[in-house]
């Protein structure tokens, strides 16, 4: 075996390769929106953001925010799916429209790696860390006085140095971790809890208070949770959390800096920078001073300690104390040297979780970062390789009785990912059968939903290539308005896919407004979470030629065992069974779950689906187009229409067009120009296969004007169905995606080769106000001009030229020809111009 040097040097090399790869990428900048104070503490202000987009942002790494002119540090809570929840350093007022946030990465890599140069400089650190790597240390545990699991951990990780626990979804992780922890601790010893997520260690702490409370054998402060929580519960527990006893310690240290933050935060919007601004500013560093220090004497004092694992790295108080037991949960989400230096900080070490689910990610392409950063402690520990050989691990305790899930949920992870060493409570089924009770499916926990012959085109975005399928994802929305009628406590729609997520997350922003137990994620982005209602969303469809990569490629076992176990009590599957089984044998994740379903009798159609749960989302029959036509008559801006048959389309649809040409921008998708009756429209040279139609940037129809298409598989079948959704935000997403490649010229009637990074887009993430340097509002009136305002210091003026050509060269919009556009004109008059071939675009087409 290599010396553990040798291991420390190859940990550090790969994740400098990490950083460097972070580095080049330029670190990550997101436009982040809505943003609410959710409450006030010790250091500063928590803050609810809407995320544009998924984003890679760990849990405790620092960020930057900036908003109207000004810079404000803080680090990640927690991040699921789209929302995101920061800790500020100040607070900015309590809402924030749109701001943006700045993410360096790499500096939670450079913390860990300084952190093993302390495991270089000292022998019993190597040593903890050389037990933990090898992983087949002789157990020294009397193993004959076992009553039960939980005491089965607190044995072993009294007598060995390292304990493994392999903990499938449900089977009472956070019970038994908080058991041990709790006997540990009433045996006098010094506990450090750690996990990936502040809400993995929220709950185990939770739990261990409890326990302790029922014991009678709680004190205020012995166990901390250092750390922001956002879990309610744990804020009231009474002496468990940092802040809340700092809260009660020094009133009035909390009050006066809520003042002086206050009285900054007026001077700043009032634009008076005088000298009492700079008063207040060493006013506020000596207080936080203090505070801090009360702090890290409560830290200090604590026997039981619970953070996360990036906090451990990046905190002298965690990272500078000896404890005598470490417990590590959500360990195979974790990277190896963070498992490793987590060790190191104890005399004997706890692992927990589950390496049957999603592995860490890493960006970087290297043997080092494959074999360090993108396998898990249970991987290179070779607890892996003794379970997949059928041999028992001398350090390796199982927890094999599931409580979460629904039986016949479970039943195809319990067979298909573990091989039947996992079995159901014998409560489970009526613990979860009221749910299963609920609609949508009211009696049924499992169910295939099958969209073959529905039309379930899968499409692409242009600039990521992620896949999308509006269908199953209007499919989806309706599901989780049929729980969240029936009463359905909390939901959750997990997908493969982000471009999937991204659109789905967008439209619950319009139907569901403020409710956050309704969330739309990647399957990557679940992980660690549970909810009442899973809907999967496998996405893949006709045209593409096969399923991607995440179904198929060596991660889709492990990708399918998350979405399926993130449900309690009812799990629907959304997939084109047409397309799919040709495509995937039983033996691919997917397939084994697709015939698990059909096995058992539990695929259904949409025809058990109630068509009209809400105003915004409509199902209808396709060969009516009376609601259709009426939307148009109505529409105030813009037309867009995906017609993958133009020749299909019924006479009265376009008569309908014809009479708004001149008043609307129409655009329409489509292979031939000439197949299209109009004479006022733009024209996008390309075919979705998917007929669709975006009014006004607000309305979204699919499946209308009705196309029957033989040259794709999965074409519609009797009965036809359309629906229609009113979704501003899921509008504006699908048109993201879209690349309108060549549109006809205003006023030459050539072609122009469209960006698909528009000008909206540019101005929202680049322009800002010359007098306060916010960020502006940027606006299309009626005559298609750009209005930029500000709304801070209400200054306002139309589009500059100057601004508009730095966005011609930044997107390099071209005409047909490829020649570069320039920026022509000013005013209403202003517009793009190819000095080559005179061909004139109008901002309007842009934007």
């Amino acid at each position: 075996m290599a010396k553990i040097q040798d291991y420390i040097t190859q940990w550090q090399k790969a994740l400098r390769i990490e950083m460097r790869h972070l580095q080049e990428q330029g670190g990550a900048r997101y436009i982040v929106s809505d943003g609410r104070c959710l409450e006030r503490t010790e250091r500063g202000a928590v803050y609810w953001f809407l995320l544009n987009g998924e984003a890679v942002l760990p849990e405790d790494s620092p960020v930057r925010l900036e908003y109207r002119g000004e810079s404000v540090k803080g680090r990640v809570v927690a991040v699921e799916g789209f929302d995101l929840m920061i800790e500020l350093e100040a607070y900015i007022g309590d809402r924030v429209p749109e701001a943006l946030l700045f993410s360096e990465p790499w500096e939670l890599l450079d913390a860990l790696s300084k952190r093993l140069d302390t495991v270089h400089e000292s022998l019993t650190k190597q040593k903890r860390v050389q037990q933990l790597i090898r992983g087949d240390l002789p157990a020294k545990h009397p193993a004959e006085k076992v009553k039960s699991k939980v005491h089965e951990v607190f044995l072993r990780s009294a007598y060995n140095p390292v304990t493994f626990v392999w903990g499938p979804p449900g089977t009472g992780k956070t019970y038994t971790l908080a058991r041990a922890a709790a006997n540990h601790y009433l045996k006098g010893k010094r506990v450090l809890i750690v996990a990936h997520s502040n809400a993995a260690v929220d709950v185990l702490m939770l739990e261990m208070a409890r326990f302790l409370q029922k014991k009678g054998s709680w004190k205020t402060g012995a166990v901390l949770r250092y750390g922001f929580s956002r879990n309610p519960e744990l804020k009231q527990a009474e002496g468990l959390l940092a802040g809340s006893l700092l809260e009660m310690a020094q009133p009035e240290l909390m009050e006066e800096r809520e003042a002086l933050e206050l009285q900054r935060s007026g001077l700043k919007r009032s634009g008076r920078l005088s000298a009492s601004l700079s008063d207040i500013e060493r006013s506020l560093r000596a207080v936080r001073r203090q505070l801090k220090e009360e702090e890290a004497q409560l830290v200090e004092d604590a026997a039981v300690l619970g953070v996360t694992l990036s906090k451990a790295a990046m905190d002298p108080l965690v990272y500078e104390r000896e404890f005598d037991v470490v417990i590590v949960d959500e360990a195979s989400m974790a990277y190896i040297p963070q498992t490793a230096f987590a060790a190191s900080l104890g005399k004997r070490i706890v692992v927990c979780g589950d390496f049957r689910q999603l592995p860490p990610i890493a960006s970087s392409q290297h043997k080092l970062t494959e074999r360090w950063l993108k396998q898990d402690i249970f991987q290179a520990a070779k607890v892996v390789e003794a379970v997949d050989a059928g041999r028992e691990h001398p350090n390796l305790v199982m927890l094999r009785e599931q409580r979460r899930m629904h039986p016949h949920i479970s039943g195809f992870t319990n067979a298909f990912i573990y091989g039947g060493r996992v079995t159901d409570s014998r409560t489970a089924a009526e613990k979860r059968q009221p749910i299963a009770d609920l609609a949508p499916f009211a009696g049924e926990a499992a169910v295939l939903l099958d969209l073959a012959g529905r039309g379930a085109y899968c499409l692409q975005d242009a600039a990521s290539k992620s896949r999308f399928n509006l269908y199953s994802a209007f499919v989806g929305l309706q599901l989780l308005l049929g729980g969240k009628k029936s009463g359905m406590e909390s939901a959750g729609f997990v997908t493969p896919y982000r471009a999937q997520a991204r659109f789905v997350s967008a439209c619950m922003q319009d139907l569901f407004p403020d409710e956050k137990r309704i969330t739309a994620a990647t399957v990557h982005r679940f992980q660690g979470s549970e909810r009442d209602l899973i809907v999967f969303d496998s996405v893949d469809s006709f045209p593409q030629p096969r399923p991607g990569i995440l179904l198929t490629g060596k991660e889709s076992k492990s990708l399918l065992n998350v979405a399926v176990t993130r449900a309690r009590g009812k799990f629907i599957q959304l997939t084109d069974r047409s397309y799919m089984q040709p495509r995937l044998a039983r033996k691919n994740a997917l397939g084994a779950l697709t015939a698990y379903m059909e096995e058992t009798g539990r695929v259904r159609t949409m025809h058990h689906l109630p068509r009209r749960l809400t105003d915004m989302l409509q199902w209808v029959p396709a060969q009516d187009l009376s609601q259709l036509i009426s939307d148009i008559n109505n529409a105030k801006q813009s037309v867009l229409l995906s017609l993958p048959l133009p020749e299909q389309v019924p006479h009265e649809l376009w008569t309908a067009l014809d009479q708004r040409e001149g008043s609307l921008v129409i655009t329409i998708m489509a292979g031939r120009r000439e197949e299209i009756p109009l004479q006022a429209f733009w024209h996008a040279r390309q075919s979705a296969a998917m007929p669709f139609c975006v009014i006004d940037e607000q309305l979204i129809w699919i499946g209308m004007p009705l196309t029957v298409d033989a040259r794709y598989g999965g074409c519609p079948q009797p009965p036809y169905v359309a629906a229609r959704l009113a979704s501003p935000r899921g509008a504006g997403v699908l048109l993201s995606f879209l690349e309108l490649k060549a549109e006809q010229a205003a006023r030459k009637g050539g072609d122009m080769l469209r960006t698909s990074y528009t000008l909206h887009q540019y101005l929202a993430s680049w322009d800002q106000c010359p007098n306060c340097r916010s960020i502006r509002r940027a606006e299309l009136n009626g005559q298609g001009a750009v209005r930029l305002s500000c709304d801070y210091c209400g200054g306002g003026n139309g589009l500059p030229p100057w601004l508009f050509a730095k966005y011609l060269e930044h997107a390099n919009v071209t005409c047909a020809r490829k020649h570069p556009l320039e920026a022509a004109g000013a005013g209403r008059d202003l517009h793009a111009l190819c000095q080559i071939c005179e061909e004139v675009v109008p901002v309007s087409a842009l934007w």
